[in-house]
């Protein structure tokens, strides 16, 4: 577990030096000022991956194990997509406000980012199947082939494209740990994805970040259409996460 963490902290955290070295330290302000909407995501799942380490446990040697964790994951799924496609959708008015003008350039980067801590949390969530089953080698596995993935992406594309490299380059290297850990863990538990419903989902968040960055024409329109589709597509999920939100404050009072 120990070379995983510093592999997982290099994965993280290894763009800041390629952006350091091509680009030069305005890069590296600006990275770092778009990587904190990004953290807001990893806060939330922080929260969440609390108490899901215990459940993860507790109900891995039960018999609807796979039907719990298949469930739990796709809610996970639903709701970092909606997040991050409402994270989008504002993304140039908020920094406008929470940003001075020399900072402002940096809501470019931020979508990108996005997904990059949207892949992080899913494979981590992933990866806490390894630990109730006490697998735990194949986390050190998967982390160091995404790892290898960022650091080549972050080498030909920072050059190229500069920033924006950095954010493509920690995408795919979390996207391929996940893929990597879905396929893995089929071996001892089966998780099933609703695949169309979470691609027809990225597919448009995607579409989001294209018209955004190429600056299209009516792009808040579009954008805002983009954002009605993910809703009606995870309207169920979101329900589901909305009555539990509503029971657990009626709860807590």
């Amino acid at each position: 577990m120990i070379p995983n963490a510093l592999s997982w902290w290099f994965t993280n955290d290894a763009s800041k030096f390629f952006i350091l070295f091509f680009v030069g330290v305005s890069g590296n302000g600006l990275f770092a000022v778009s990587n904190k909407i990004p953290t807001i995501l990893s806060v939330f799942f922080s929260i969440f991956a609390q108490a899901w380490q215990i459940s993860a446990v507790s109900e891995f040697d039960k018999d609807d194990a796979s039907e719990f964790y298949s469930k739990v994951f796709n809610l996970l799924i639903s709701f970092s997509f909606i997040l991050v496609a409402l994270f989008v959708l504002f993304v140039k008015p908020f920094m406008q406000i929470y940003v001075s003008s020399k900072f402002f350039q940096s809501w470019e980067y931020v979508p990108v980012l996005l997904l990059a801590a949207t892949f992080s949390n899913f494979s981590a969530f992933l990866g806490t199947t390894y630990l109730a089953a006490k697998r735990t080698s194949g986390i050190f596995s998967t982390t160091v082939f995404g790892m290898i993935i960022n650091v080549a992406a972050c080498w030909i594309l920072i050059p190229v494209i500069g920033v924006h490299g950095a954010g493509i380059g920690g995408s795919l290297g979390f996207l391929t740990i996940t893929i990597l850990r879905y396929f893995q863990t089929k071996r001892f538990l089966i998780i099933a994805v609703d695949w169309n419903k979470s691609i027809f989902s990225f597919t448009l968040i995607l579409f989001m970040i294209g018209v955004l960055l190429l600056h299209m024409p009516f792009s808040y329109l579009l954008n805002s259409i983009a954002m009605i589709l993910i809703l009606i597509v995870n309207r169920q999920q979101l329900l589901v996460i909305s009555h539990k939100m509503i029971g657990f404050v009626l709860k807590g009072k």
